[in-house]
């Protein structure tokens, strides 16, 4: 995958063409195998006993393998000195199958599947070398829907007409024009909506429609999700259920096949 990746962006480069490259790496994944050269470089990692006791040994080496091949990513554009005009973002599209390939959330409660902050949080990391400041740490909520118009916005493609979308360009953010951005609400819904999730400012709803159980955090002070508030501050749980009711309704009706079935405790199936 680096080595098309790497001969993309020099084509690009000779034709002084601008380029898109949308770069998934099949690894950290199941199924678990890592080069021997990557498992000897993780010795550090103990082993557990057990049938999968070796798995987080693996996925540390699998991790560092995908580092590895980044930073040839990283080095082209370098070498190539086109990283002055390269906006770079690194981002997982969602949190590890803990049992499945030997990851670990914590602190997060949750995992793959599920609207936990183990399932939804993940890590995001934008560089722009000469227009983004590096070294900086955002607490502000951003979601992925907002590359699109980041994207759009950097490109000039947002001048060829109105573009409308979910996500909102984060520039301004991350050149530190602003310092924060407007509050905003987030909305999830996962296994043929048998999972709700919904973030507004300090508070997180969560309703597993299969055992009807409800859930509400104050986030920003209780990361692993573990003080239920929903008895407590009943006023906004409603608020916050009534909502992402209303939000849901603006969508289309799920085709059937689409969404793997939650289980009792509202976990998605990791079979597809």
């Amino acid at each position: 995958l680096t080595d098309k990746a790497i001969d993309y962006i020099k084509e690009a480069d000779s034709n002084n063409e601008p380029f898109f490259m949308y770069l998934s790496y099949t690894a950290p994944h199941h199924p678990m195998h890592a080069k021997e050269s990557d498992l000897a470089r993780v010795q550090h990692v103990p082993i557990k006993s057990g049938k999968k006791g070796d798995w987080r040994r693996i996925y540390c080496a699998m991790v560092q393998n995908m580092d590895d091949n980044i930073g040839r990513v990283l080095a082209t554009l370098d070498e190539l000195k086109i990283e002055e005009n390269t906006l770079v973002v690194f981002l997982s599209d969602n949190g590890g199958p803990k049992e499945h390939n030997g990851s670990n959330n914590y602190p997060l409660k949750g995992k793959k599947g599920n609207l936990w902050e183990g399932g939804i949080r993940v890590p995001f990391g934008v560089s722009w070398k000469g227009k983004i400041p590096a070294g900086q740490v955002s607490d502000t909520p951003v979601i992925s829907l907002d590359l699109l118009p980041t994207f759009a916005a950097i490109s000039g493609a947002d001048q060829l007409g109105e573009i409308k979308t979910d996500g909102i360009n984060l520039m301004p953010l991350l050149t530190r024009q602003v310092n924060d951005l407007d509050e905003r609400t987030f909305f999830w819904r996962r296994g043929g909506k048998k999972q709700a999730g919904l973030r507004d400012g300090k508070y997180k709803y969560y309703k597993t429609r299969g055992n009807g159980n409800e859930y509400l955090f104050e986030i920003g002070n209780d990361l692993s999700e573990n003080n239920n508030l929903i008895d407590q501050y009943p006023e906004v749980a409603d608020r916050m259920r009534k909502r992402y009711l209303k939000w849901e309704s603006t969508l289309p009706e799920l085709k059937i096949g689409l969404g793997a079935p939650a289980s009792k405790e509202g976990e998605n199936s990791e079979k597809h």
